[in-house]
């Protein structure tokens, strides 16, 4: 169903290609879990597809399909162009306009997140798109909670990126929409 062009990017649990649909020629992203060697990835997988199915938004990733029980799971995405927010911050800073529209548009973003009862828990520069002259996109629900559900993380398991992470989960607490 899709013409694979390249490796977008690569993490622990899997990789993000760029591809296009065969009919139709739509690019979109393809993130595919290569641990197969872990339930507990499967089921963070599952559930970081099953949080992005519940979020439509202009300032979130957009999830065309799920497929998290084939032997090998993926999931379909929006492919967003141009770097993230850390590219961009490192080519220099924001100006206070733009800074300010970036962080307005992040936290509408958010807020939707929010509504749909998911917690991101790792929302830093490099897991936000920013294409130039265009809009932000959050993106990598990777670790993402569901305040609707039982958490995947055992207590003192400590989830995220250190130097961007709220304080409670550092602590291993709860990390709800105020974090």
């Amino acid at each position: 169903r899709f013409a694979v062009e390249g490796i977008l990017g690569a993490g622990g649990m899997g990789v993000v290609l760029s591809a296009k649909e065969a009919r139709g020629g739509r690019a979109v992203a393809i993130k595919v879990l290569t641990r197969l060697d872990s339930a507990e990835l499967a089921a963070r997988f599952r559930r970081e597809g099953q949080s992005l199915t519940r979020i439509r938004h202009p300032h979130v990733v957009d999830l065309f399909e799920l497929e998290s029980d084939l032997a090998l799971p993926f999931m379909i995405m929006e492919l967003l162009p141009g770097g993230s927010l850390a590219q961009r911050i490192a080519a220099g800073p924001l100006p206070v306009r733009q800074a300010a529209v970036v962080a307005g548009e992040l936290a509408a973003g958010l807020a939707a997140c929010h509504a749909a009862g998911v917690v991101h828990r790792d929302v830093k520069p490099s897991n936000v798109f920013a294409p130039a002259g265009g809009h932000v996109k959050l993106s990598d629900f990777g670790i993402a909670s569901s305040a609707t559900s039982t958490t995947l993380t055992m207590p003192g398991e400590v989830f995220g990126t250190p130097a961007t992470m709220a304080p409670e989960q550092v602590l291993g607490q709860v990390a709800g929409p105020p974090a």
